[in-house]
């Protein structure tokens, strides 16, 4: 049985539904096989790279986002909240949002970086608006641009579920890593 899986190393792997089970097997009876180290590196590659794909696709959507709130801080006609100071419920949610959407990604360090970096944004904004003569600044706004960092950094993990996790495991699934790690 060993020599013929080692032989089926160098041809195509023809579909196979059950790898993980064989890896698994085979990895009981022969742990220093050449073929299971192959095979786990190249399952655990295929899922490393799903991840990746994920969290790749998940920070450019947070730059879209980032651009997002600058286009309509400083649009001549931004998205309007029809409700006494409904901007600032704008602000509240643009902010938690983009916290939240970081703090999917980051922890520590480089996630109070993010809180920092956003608070910083929305004063920076302010200022921006000051200067375009279509735009107000205001005070209010800067506090509740500080606001939603705060809620979005309540509202994500460890306090919450990580929806990145969850998307990170819905398209491992959809795309398994016994497919993927095939060459070909």
């Amino acid at each position: 049985m060993r020599a013929s899986l080692r032989g089926r190393e160098s041809e195509k792997d023809p579909p196979d539904d059950n790898l993980a089970t064989r890896v698994v097997l085979h990895t009981l009876l022969f742990p220093q096989s050449d073929w299971t180290m192959t095979r786990i590196t190249r399952t655990a590659g295929a899922i490393d790279r799903t991840a990746q794909s994920v969290r790749s696709a998940w920070t450019i959507a947070g730059w879209v986002l980032i651009a997002f709130v600058f286009w309509e801080s400083l649009a001549r006609n931004p998205i309007s909240v029809r409700m006494p100071e409904g901007d600032k419920y704008s602000h509240v949610l643009a902010y938690a949002t983009l916290m939240f959407w970081f703090a999917q990604l980051h922890t520590g360090k480089v996630r109070i970086a993010c809180a920092v970096a956003f608070v910083a944004m929305g004063v920076d904004i302010e200022f921006l608006q000051r200067l375009t003569g279509y735009r107000t600044f205001e005070i209010a706004d800067m506090v509740a641009a500080a606001i939603g960092v705060s809620v979005g950094w309540l509202l994500a993990p460890p306090r919450s579920p990580s929806l990145l996790r969850y998307i990170e495991g819905v398209a491992s699934r959809l795309w398994p890593a016994n497919r993927s790690a095939r060459p070909g």
